[in-house]
């Protein structure tokens, strides 16, 4: 589920316009789902996918402990890719799927965090 929950919303970004350059970066520190530029800004992209909210809705994931993280891996992907000086931010897609893996609601955050 989690994989198709990423096919969509990297669709759904393109079709806001956003560039991807990378799909599930990883390294030591983590894994960034989404990397892209939209206008002139780098784009740091988390993807969270439910079918329910028994264990709370996709947003309630986004915690302070998982914003660190992105934060210490954004920094850390700025620094091996040598960027300098660039504009960044953090976005979250969330979706709702039901229980076919259908996608019932889609919803992107714009400077999450």
């Amino acid at each position: 589920m989690g994989r198709l929950g990423e096919e969509i919303a990297q669709k759904y970004l393109v079709s806001l316009g956003y560039i991807i350059v990378e799909k599930n970066y990883r390294c030591s520190l983590g894994e960034i789902d989404v990397i892209a530029w939209q206008n002139s800004e780098l784009v740091f992209i988390e993807i969270k996918t439910r079918t329910n909210n028994l264990y709370g809705t996709p947003a309630d994931s986004i915690n302070r402990a998982k914003q660190k993280r992105l934060y210490r891996l954004a920094s850390y992907y700025l620094q091996v890719k040598r960027f300098r000086e660039v504009a960044c931010r953090f976005d979250v897609v969330l979706l709702q799927m039901d229980r076919d893996y259908q996608l019932k609601e889609i919803e992107l955050i714009s400077q999450a965090f």
